[in-house]
Order: structure tokens, then C-alpha cells, then sequence
């Protein structure tokens, strides 16, 4: 199916980390698929069209207002639950899915501004870089389930290594799908299971 995708103003568009990631999407079965900071809604549109529930979730009211116009547009707004708030506050507590999808802020920025600027948050990783990639491992294994599946990009920017690592810590197989190399940056998605 062939996507119309509009990115209206303070919502990223899309770039070679996001279609790095949607690529992948289409070789993992969901009944159930999280997609944490949306933007404009590509991977949860993508992944609408492969399962049967989408719940798609951004910090930035603007991301949401964009993709509920994308998935209108699709025709895939009846498979799309859209929520606003920092990574997973607006997720119940009790939800479980089969695969989360990612694609954090992780370029290091002297200040952490993402609530300050709607736009900066979709780029902005903190000091390191980190930041938020590391709130979201700390959070993330309790809303998978046993047999689910996460799909995360990394950067060469903020380390790719120290994530693996952490993942690893938390008993979670952790390998790269894909891979590219852009001007300074090496980017990776991983695909991440339970032991």
C-alpha cells in the first residue's frame, strides 16, 4: 500500500533514521504495536497496515494532531489510538504489546530542552545524548510481552555499545537489523527479545 504522509509545522520529518527502522517493520507480527515518539505517525502507519492495534504516542500535542491527520488520510484511523505525554506516562500500567517501536532523541545537546521546544524534544538527547534512550531501558521491559519484540535505533552520536549492554543486563538478546552510515554518524536499529 502506498502511504501519503504530511509532516505539519514543530512535528520532525521523517529522515534516514526513520526510514532505517520502517523498513523493518513489515518482518515482525504484532497484535499489539506501541510506537513511542510518533512524530508524524510514519511507523505507527506502517505498522497499522500488519496489526490489528496501534498505540502511538508522542510528547509533542503537535505530533499527534499530524498523525491523526496522516491516519485519516490512510484510512487507518480506526487502528490508531493516539496519546500525548513523556515516553510511557500516558500508557496504562497493565498494557502489554508485541512490539514497540522507537526512534529516540539522541543527539547531545548542552541543555535538555524538550519541554521547552516541542521540535528540539524529537532531537534533543541531553548532555550525552542518552537521556532519554536511558529512561526509555529503564522503562520499556514491563510494557513488552514475554515474546515481544522492541525495535530500536541507536546512534554512533550517543553509543550504540552502552545500549546493547544495558539491554543485555536486562536479559534481553540484543542484535542489529540494520544498518547505515550517514555523513558523521553510524546508525543501527536493533531488534531486542527476551532470553
Amino acid at each position: 500500500m502506498r502511504m501519503e504522509i504530511q509532516v505539519t509545522q514543530n512535528v520532525y520529518r521523517p529522515a534516514e533514521d526513520s526510514f532505517l527502522i520502517a523498513d523493518q517493520i513489515p518482518y515482525y507480527e504484532s497484535k499489539r504495536t506501541l510506537d513511542l515518539g510518533t512524530g508524524c505517525g510514519i511507523l505507527a502507519l506502517i505498522s497499522a497496515e500488519n496489526t490489528q492495534e496501534v498505540v502511538a504516542s508522542d510528547i509533542n500535542p503537535f505530533a499527534a494532531y499530524c498523525l491523526r491527520k496522516n491516519a485519516e488520510l490512510n484510512s487507518l484511523d480506526h487502528k490508531i489510538d493516539i496519546l500525548v505525554g513523556d515516553l510511557f506516562d500516558p500508557i496504562r500500567a497493565e498494557e502489554r504489546f508485541d512490539l514497540i517501536t522507537f526512534n529516540p532523541p539522541y543527539l547531545p545537546e548542552p541543555k535538555y530542552k524538550a519541554q521547552e521546544d516541542y521540535l528540539c524534544a524529537s532531537w534533543d538527547g541531553g548532555n550525552d545524548g542518552r537521556q532519554v534512550t536511558d529512561r526509555f531501558l529503564d522503562q520499556f521491559p514491563k510494557f513488552l510481552k514475554r515474546d515481544g519484540t522492541l525495535l530500536l535505533v541507536q546512534s554512533s552520536i550517543s553509543g550504540i555499545q552502552p545500549t546493547i549492554r544495558k539491554l543485555r543486563r536486562k536479559r534481553f538478546n540484543a542484535k542489529v537489523i540494520a544498518s547505515k552510515h550517514i555523513q558523521f554518524e553510524d546508525i543501527v536499529v536493533l531488534s531486542c527479545e527476551t532470553r
